[in-house]
């Protein structure tokens, strides 16, 4: 494995990592304790402690889901992402057929800064509050993966064409 080392991981408090469906209470939890003892749920991989949530509807993210990447397979849904807290982080991705998907990521009042392409061009998002996967430009695979600093969310990865505006 890339980047191994001999010896058990080691944290001075132990932390946990969430496995498929993980909740706060560590129910179905990977947690990796301050020995550097790993305890996986049955079931449950390490390769499998993203969590992933496919929406149908509108949808309202939660604080408590930072880490999570949501798919959305149809078309005109918005995300609603919660106040800009540090250390949120979230993954959107196009799971539609073809140029069939409009995905907007809608930040509120905080704002989005960042550059992803657009049309074949690297473009800057500059205090925007919408991010959008346009229907008709639209790939299976799209995605856009956004960070806060407690203050404003910034994107540090996309794929496909999106647009950034103001509402």
């Amino acid at each position: 494995m890339r980047g191994s080392t001999t010896g058990p991981l080691k944290s001075t408090a132990g932390f946990e990592v969430g496995a498929g469906g993980s909740g706060p209470d560590g129910t179905n939890t990977t947690v990796i304790d301050s020995d550097g003892n790993i305890t996986v749920p049955a079931g449950a991989s390490i390769a499998s402690a993203v969590p992933y949530s496919l929406k149908t509807d509108d949808y309202t993210v939660t604080a408590a889901e930072s880490g999570t990447t949501f798919g959305i397979a149809t078309t005109d849904k918005t995300f609603t992402l919660p106040a800009a807290a540090a250390g949120l982080i979230y993954t959107f991705v196009n799971t539609g057929a073809g140029t069939n998907n409009n995905i907007i990521v809608d930040s509120g009042t905080d704002e989005i800064f960042g550059t992803f392409t657009l049309a074949g061009t690297v473009v800057v998002a500059d205090a925007e509050t919408l991010l959008t996967n346009t229907e008709g430009t639209t790939v299976k695979g799209d995605s856009v993966t956004i960070v806060s600093d407690g203050t404003a969310w910034f994107i540090i990865a996309s794929t496909g064409i999106w647009a950034a505006t103001a509402p």
